[in-house]
């Protein structure tokens, strides 16, 4: 089983613990905010880097690419961590609803994207 802890900002994967970075949490938060709905990446961007300038749509995808490795870290199959956090060119991302992901909290009405 898989577990994000959005608050502690750990990722649990069986017996094993990852810290998530600070952006890699925020990220984590606007995606586990729509599970199974796509995120768009402006709205990544808005979440991630506030106000401030958009940044390059490849920073987005570097910091997808360094959460799945977290995953993978924490011993997910890399295949099943790009099924979990997924990417549609053109359009941004999202975390997989399937049972393989649970979220703590359960609840995240306090979630704002």
């Amino acid at each position: 089983m898989v577990r994000l802890d959005i608050e502690q900002a750990v990722l649990h994967v069986d017996n094993n613990t990852v810290e998530l970075t600070p952006m890699q949490c925020r990220g984590l938060r606007a995606l586990c905010s729509r599970p199974g709905r796509w995120v768009r990446h402006s709205t990544l961007a808005t979440v991630l880097w506030g106000d401030r300038e958009s940044p390059y749509m490849h920073q987005i995808c570097d910091l997808m690419h360094r959460l799945r490795a977290r995953m993978v870290a924490a011993g997910v199959a890399r295949d099943r961590a790009r099924r979990m956090v997924q990417c549609r060119r053109g359009i941004g991302y999202r975390i997989s609803a399937s049972e393989d992901v649970r979220i703590w909290p359960c609840s995240l009405d306090s979630v704002v994207v």
